[in-house]
């Protein structure tokens, strides 16, 4: 904040946030080239106009973004009641506003700088409030292009190579192996974190835009690519998310996975009874819990760590608390075995450290605490997420990595391969939607380089 009553400023950097609401009221458009103005306070602020090292001009809310979205713009276009513009500035880099609007993590409200003055701005909220409100147009490219481009897999990486993509002018073809597009967004995440129509209608907005979908095509195997490339398509996304779950050691035969059970109970027809046990830490064993309440049984979850130490925020625990899930928190699973029709669980606190400057707490060394033993009716566990490459034939130019994935080059994800490229969870692992959103784009970035020689 610059505070004068002449021509000269007196400085408050204490009180500066950098909100860029000074640029907006400048009376000039180039609000940088006025740094050369060595005695003015126009000039002064100019040169003092601190962002985040390495991202100039841009604010933190911004910064902090995997997809960049211009957060002050569309929040500016909503405070006067523009919302199809908001809904316009958010689809020039997000094309699952609705979904993002709902399931985003919102690492730009831990950023917000209105946080300095009483609380962040609600901005996922307000992101959700353009997808609802908006109407969304659909402009087709200004320059369409020849290329054919094949997108497999219509989860949110997919959707959003195809997207962008799109918007380049290719030609561009997704195909998805399930009825209906949206992977495990359609498929795992229930209605209440996600209406279906909500996804369906960002899924539309996509098709609109001249995407060809075609359901019901799954990938076989590498013939699949060279039939592909033997069609015409130039280029070739391979977005298969991870769909294939690796229990924890030791898990017992006849315990669900997180995903397994999200599955079956997303829709909420069949009727749970009983007691339900669900050991995880982050959104989809909660979700999961939840989804137990709503069926009927009476749901325990297992938090390994103390609230806040892992990915769920502690207003999202205390919702699940609210409709009767009981959350024991810093717990593990030591042993798990069925007995007659029922499990009998043993478990061990675990033991932190108080928490450190940011607030982290650590898991502490030597015995740990009490056991407890449960029984319950069924047992779900979280497992991990990993992508499904028994496709993939040996000696294939298509690499794997240690951990499981396609190898990609990081700079355009691209396989070794020429051609195919690999977005989302295939890539990178059990992710979250937004990364999935930007590496989807990263990749669509690098198949117009590759066909235009530059890759």
């Amino acid at each position: 904040m610059a505070i004068a009553r002449t021509h000269h400023p007196v400085w408050d950097g204490e009180r500066c946030l950098p909100c860029g609401a000074c640029t907006r009221r400048c009376p000039t458009t180039v609000f940088l080239e006025l740094a050369r103005e060595t005695d003015s306070l126009r000039g002064r602020v100019a040169r003092e106009y601190d962002f985040p090292p390495g991202r100039p001009d841009v604010p933190p809310c911004r910064a902090v973004c995997p997809l960049s979205q211009d957060v002050p713009a569309y929040n500016r276009a909503i405070a006067a009641g523009d919302f199809d513009r908001a809904l316009e500035i958010v689809l020039d880099t997000n094309p699952l506003p609705s979904v993002c609007g709902r399931l985003c993590l919102a690492a730009c409200m831990q950023a917000c700088v209105r946080a300095a003055l009483d609380r962040p701005a609600e901005i996922r909220r307000l992101k959700r409030a353009a997808a609802d409100h908006g109407r969304a147009s659909h402009p087709r490219p200004e320059n369409e292009r020849s290329e054919r481009v094949a997108v497999i897999g219509a989860g949110p990486a997919g959707l959003s190579a195809a997207a962008s993509l799109r918007r380049s002018g290719f030609v561009v073809t997704l195909f998805e192996a399930a009825p209906v597009a949206g992977g495990l967004l359609s498929s795992a995440v229930p209605a209440f974190s996600l209406p279906q129509d909500a996804l369906q209608r960002d899924v539309g907005v996509i098709i609109d835009s001249g995407v060809e979908l075609r359901l019901g095509w799954r990938l076989g195997g590498e013939d699949d690519l060279d039939r592909l490339f033997d069609d015409g398509y130039r280029a070739i996304v391979l977005a298969l998310g991870a769909s294939r779950v690796e229990m924890p050691p030791g898990a017992s035969e006849g315990c669900l996975s997180v995903l397994s059970f999200a599955q079956r109970f997303r829709a909420g027809g069949e009727r749970l009874s009983g007691s339900l046990l669900v050991a995880g830490a982050g959104r989809e064993a909660l979700a999961a819990a939840r989804m137990g309440i709503r069926a009927g049984a009476k749901a325990r979850l297992v938090l390994e760590g103390p609230v806040g130490a892992g990915p769920l925020a502690p207003a999202a625990i205390e919702m699940a608390r609210e409709e009767g899930v009981e959350v024991r928190e810093g717990f593990e699973i030591v042993s798990a075995g069925r007995s007659s029709s029922r499990w009998e669980v043993r478990c061990r606190e675990l033991r932190y450290g108080p928490p450190d400057p940011v607030g982290r707490r650590w898991r502490m060394g030597g015995d740990e605490g009490r056991e407890e033993r449960l029984e319950v009716d069924m047992l779900v566990l979280a497992g991990e997420r990993l992508p499904d490459l028994s496709w993939v034939r040996p000696g294939s130019a298509l690499r794997l990595t240690p951990a499981g994935t396609l190898q990609v080059r990081p700079e355009d994800n691209m396989t070794g391969r020429a051609g195919v490229f690999g977005a989302g969870e295939i890539v990178a692992g059990e992710r979250n939607v937004v990364l999935a959103i930007a590496s989807g784009r990263r990749a669509a970035e690098g198949v117009r380089r590759y066909l235009e020689g530059q890759g």
